[in-house]
């Protein structure tokens, strides 16, 4: 107990696991982060949440005005959002429904550096005065509006570009759930890649209208605000955003996904439990991975198949092996170009996750990835 409150400390994982303990509880507050709070959104119809929860806080990254918005609309009450770090510890909440600017915590003090740079004192901070390094506007000494970080406003061609301004501008088109916009430095100058996660409007775009047509179409639309220097000139598409269990978005995977030429087949239809992962897989005809295998009769790969197994046990159980065996594998019939196959991933026990890839009629492959410690 803390302050007469009951303290459930179990970490919930999936929203099967929410509404358990809801079921158990006359009301709730519930803190969470933006990442998991998507993950309740997005699988919303899959699941009957109670409308007993009456708090909502969330830290470790910013919630955009759309979700902030859904879940009001799923759980019936707007979240708090509390912006800190580690280093300040909480500094300032707001709830959207109200406004979008920061408000300040009675016991924190804050200040502008010159290169606009929120600067904070406070009794919770690792040293204080502390200097952050996000830019903000300062409306009096206890709000404030926050714009981006210093390091995601970047120069390209003698102009000034805001990462977090093309990213909220490619949040708003029809087809985009969420994206993520970085620069990349080559022998003769920068240039802008994006890493994005479609909705299902954006990936019937592709199924009907390929890839290049949709990446094509996506660069017009950002014509429409930015410079032609800055639209990206490298493209992923992924099922969701590489981020940590805070919601925050991991840089390396991010850079490791604009590096890899392995494009992530399109997802549809995709469930999660905590125990198993379904989808069904389009490996559409103009991956790399198709080229020279076979170059009249293109099918997809075995390592190829391996490979997603790998990915997406990566993303959706966390878990990367760095030792392990391969049991019971089978190739019985071949994936060909365009074709929808049905993806299973399922956890056995903390060592074993069987795979399977098929169809209602057929089944292309499965084994068990065995993790060793």
């Amino acid at each position: 107990y803390l302050n007469g409150l009951l303290q459930d400390l179990d970490t919930i994982l999936y929203p099967e696991e929410l509404v358990e303990k809801q079921s158990l509880h006359e009301k709730i507050i519930f803190i969470s982060t933006p990442s998991f709070m998507n993950e309740l959104i997005v699988h919303k119809n899959n699941y009957q949440y109670e409308k007993n929860i009456f708090g909502i806080f969330s830290s470790g990254s910013l919630l955009t005005e759309e979700l902030s918005k859904a879940v009001k609309s799923t759980f019936g009450v707007s979240p708090y959002e509390i912006y800190g770090s580690t280093e300040t510890g909480g500094v300032a909440y707001r709830k959207q429904d109200e406004d979008s600017f920061w408000h300040v915590f009675p016991q924190i003090e804050i200040a502008l550096q010159q290169n606009s740079c929120l600067r904070v004192n406070s009794e919770f901070s690792m040293y204080s005065p502390y200097d952050t390094s996000d830019i903000i506007e300062m409306l009096d000494d206890k709000t404030f509006i926050l714009k981006e970080r210093i390091d995601r406003m970047v120069k390209i061609s003698e102009k000034r570009l805001s990462l977090p301004e093309m990213e909220s501008f490619l949040n708003q088109w029809n087809y985009i759930n969420e994206s993520y916009v970085l620069t990349q430095e080559t022998d003769r100058r920068i240039l802008v890649a994006a890493v994005i996660s479609l909705n299902d409007k954006g990936k019937q775009y592709i199924i009907k209208r390929g890839r290049g047509a949709f990446i094509m179409q996506m660069r017009k639309y950002l014509s429409k605000e930015f410079d032609n220097s800055f639209l990206p000139k490298k493209v992923r598409i992924v099922e969701k955003i590489p981020m940590n269990n805070q919601g925050k978005i991991i840089k390396s995977e991010i850079i490791s996904l604009i590096k890899s030429k392995v494009q992530e087949p399109l997802v549809l239809n995709p469930t999660y439990s905590g125990n198993k992962f379904e989808a069904t897989f389009v490996f559409e005809k103009n991956a790399a991975y198709f080229k020279g295998h076979f170059p009249k009769f293109p099918i997809l790969p075995g390592v190829i198949q391996l490979h997603f197994a790998f990915y997406f046990l990566k993303n959706n159980f966390n878990v990367l092996p760095v030792k392990y065996t391969i049991n019971k594998l089978k190739f019985t019939n071949l994936i060909l170009p365009d074709a929808y196959v049905n993806f299973k991933l399922e956890k056995h026990s903390d060592q074993e996750y069987y795979f399977i890839y098929e169809t209602t009629d057929k089944i292309y492959s499965s084994g068990i990835i065995r993790t060793e410690e």
